[in-house]
């Protein structure tokens, strides 16, 4: 399996995968443009997943599947980017949205090993499964307390999405707080010629 190129940040998993659409040094990036990237993202995020990935799994990441991940991502993107400007999200990433939330149905199962636990579960293929999961997640988290608290970064050259989790936080990370500061500490000096 490869390694997966782009940024994981400790997200929500629908704020996750809508930055697998991200800028490297100003120039856009897909980390999800071929069947192996998204197994190698889903391998990367699969411990927060309640579907079950084997790495046998990951790597048979089927075209519709790869198809149905992409969709969704551009569904969160119109959606983060209606809440953050306060709108209204577009009619079509709605239905998209609604669409993957009922491409397989998911339940849970009581477990008893040597305690209970429940378990996730869907007859769908468990690639497909883990899609319609973050589909899931993605309903409660822009219909939940949280939706305000979706922001874009405000770090030049960063299009990814983070929940402000503190009232100064403006960057998705740590490294593009640290360019913000340091563009701004080397434009205050003055220049010598």
């Amino acid at each position: 399996m490869i390694d997966y190129p782009g940024p994981v940040l400790g997200q929500s998993l629908p704020l996750e995968l809508a930055n697998t659409r991200y800028l490297t040094r100003g120039r856009p990036r897909d980390g999800i443009a071929t069947v192996e990237l998204l197994g190698s993202w889903l391998g990367q995020v699969r411990s927060r997943l309640q579907i079950p990935l084997t790495d046998a799994e990951l790597l048979t990441v089927s075209d519709a599947q790869l198809s149905d991940a992409r969709d969704l991502r551009d569904c969160i993107h119109s959606l983060a980017a209606a809440t953050a400007d306060h709108g209204r999200p577009d009619a079509h990433a709605l239905d998209q949205l609604n669409r993957q939330t009922r491409t397989a149905p998911l339940w849970t199962e009581l477990h008893w090993d040597a305690s209970p636990r429940a378990g996730l579960r869907s007859s769908a293929r468990p690639v497909t499964a883990a899609i319609c999961e973050i589909a899931a997640h993605t309903v409660e988290l822009f219909a939940g307390p949280r939706a305000s608290d979706i922001q874009p970064c405000r770090a030049p050259n960063c299009i990814l999405y983070f929940v402000k989790d503190h009232a100064r936080r403006e960057w998705c990370s740590p490294a593009c707080g640290n360019r913000v500061r340091a563009a701004r500490h080397y434009g205050r000096r003055p220049h010598r010629t």
